[in-house]
């Protein structure tokens, strides 16, 4: 018997499959299928040699011809060769099409396209820009036809792109989706609704925008959101404590089009980082929230607090402090009964707010009250010196180059920090805690914070820039 002669990269393998939602078992027998080997093979021989080529990668070229199809991909990108599904990859693929065609010569339709294209364009911008540029396009409105052809799409938009790309419907249809198709469905007692849009940024959008104008009532009080993965399915559950009429749910799937309609397939690890962009969203708007992995913030009320980092801003070194505010002096049963009226984070943050603010006033004592400005850095609040012309001039000598930033966050262990959800109606509910409490005549503060230098670090800074 021979040796396995052909390579393929067992890790991308193993991506697609998962990415498809397929197992090992219903992977090999498509496979076997395909390679129309004897039907009295069992299921387990079947399995094994598949499973051999998923650890090692060694195959036969055949088999590896078998299982690109299965996937419905060149067996290059088995081997390694290019990005799966990548953009860039597939607007090159468009664009040695069109140059093709463009050389060959006898293409009016392309060549009339392109004129009308570079004319748009500023020359100095090159040709080889514009014709990319072109190619992005024409690449795009293939990807996009790709979904509506299943729903019934306008026959001359078709053939229109048959005739800049010399491409055949069919092999059209085979191009890779540059940016993925969702399909996203919303339910909620007040509002249902079910799109097909492109782009996981797109679904981050639709969540975003409805959450904000549909669901008012739901930016009240201990709202709860849930991150539920159940591939090929993600899901969003939005949950008010008392409110039950406002709950809702969002779910989305990607959509691989194919001759016969559509097939789910699990999202890619392009598009966690638009989860990651999601869970962002999450803890600017909830107080509570479960993760994809089962991580609850908070874990515990009473473990939040509110680092103070204080920051110079001529030589870039940092401090930070952590304070609990008056939470400790927070009894338990008026926690439970604000628990149960759907208000527990908020009462937290009152009680921390106060006690910060107390014991952050004496750091801010060198200057008047109205020298300092308190405003949303974006998850933070961010005090800093605002300095009248007049008071700058007068006063040049003295250092005046701290600022502070302020985050809500959860104490895990001794010492050990997490950040923890914070809906932007709290920041500015501590802004006005801070505004009435920060400067207000008062001489009994005995709640000082404790800094300890820090590592220059511009984290925070990035965040608040965003």
């Amino acid at each position: 018997m021979a040796r396995p002669s052909f390579k393929i990269d067992p890790a991308r393998l193993r991506s697609l499959r998962e990415e498809s939602n397929q197992t090992q078992l219903e992977v090999a027998n498509k496979a076997h299928l395909l390679l129309k080997k004897p039907s009295t093979a069992s299921e387990k021989t079947i399995l094994n040699v598949y499973q051999r080529i998923e650890h090692t990668g060694k195959t036969s070229k055949k088999m590896a011809d078998a299982i690109a199809q299965v996937f419905d991909v060149r067996v290059e990108l088995l081997q390694g060769i290019g990005a799966l599904e990548e953009p860039e990859e597939i607007i090159s693929q468009v664009e040695q099409q069109l140059l093709l065609q463009r050389n060959i010569g006898n293409n009016d339709t392309l060549l009339h396209a392109l004129n009308n294209h570079f004319a748009s364009y500023e020359t100095q911008l090159g040709e080889d820009y514009m014709f990319r540029e072109f190619a992005e396009d024409i690449a795009r409105q293939i990807s996009s036809i790709q979904i509506a052809l299943q729903f019934g799409h306008d026959a001359d938009e078709i053939v229109s792109l048959v005739a800049i790309t010399g491409w055949t419907e069919d092999e059209l249809k085979k191009l890779g989706d540059i940016d993925g198709h969702w399909l996203f469905l919303e339910r909620a007692r007040l509002a249902e609704q079910t799109i097909v849009t492109q782009r996981m940024s797109a679904v981050c959008y639709e969540i975003q925008e409805r959450f904000a104008n549909n669901h008012l009532r739901l930016h009240e009080g201990d709202i709860s959101i849930t991150f539920v993965r159940s591939l090929p399915w993600l899901h969003i559950e939005v949950t008010h404590p008392t409110q039950s009429l406002f709950n809702c749910k969002f779910s989305f799937v990607r959509c691989k089009p194919n001759t016969n309609g559509f097939k789910w397939v699990n999202p890619s690890w392009r598009d966690d980082y638009w989860l990651n962009d999601l869970k962002d969203w999450a803890f600017r708007n909830a107080s509570f929230i479960t993760d994809f992995d089962g991580n609850h913030y908070p874990g515990d009320l009473y473990n939040l607090r509110l680092e103070i980092q204080e920051i110079n801003q001529t030589n870039g070194t940092r401090r930070v402090a952590y304070s609990k505010g008056y939470l400790e002096e927070l009894p338990g049963e008026v926690l439970d009964r604000f628990k149960a009226a759907g208000e527990s984070h908020f009462l937290v943050i009152d009680w921390l707010a106060s006690g910060c603010a107390d014991s952050l006033a004496p750091h801010l004592r060198k200057l008047p009250h109205d020298c300092w400005k308190i405003r949303n850095g974006y998850g933070l609040i961010v005090i800093e010196p605002d300095l009248p012309y007049r008071l700058g001039i007068t006063t040049k000598k003295q250092s005046y180059d701290n600022k502070y930033s302020v985050k809500l966050v959860e104490e895990v262990s001794a010492g050990k920090y997490r950040p923890a959800p914070w809906p932007n109606r709290f920041i500015e509910h501590v802004i006005s805690k801070f505004k009435d409490r920060l400067f207000r005549e008062n001489d009994s503060f005995d709640n000082d914070l404790q800094f300890n230098g820090l590592q220059h670090d511009d984290s925070d800074l990035s965040v608040e820039a965003k």
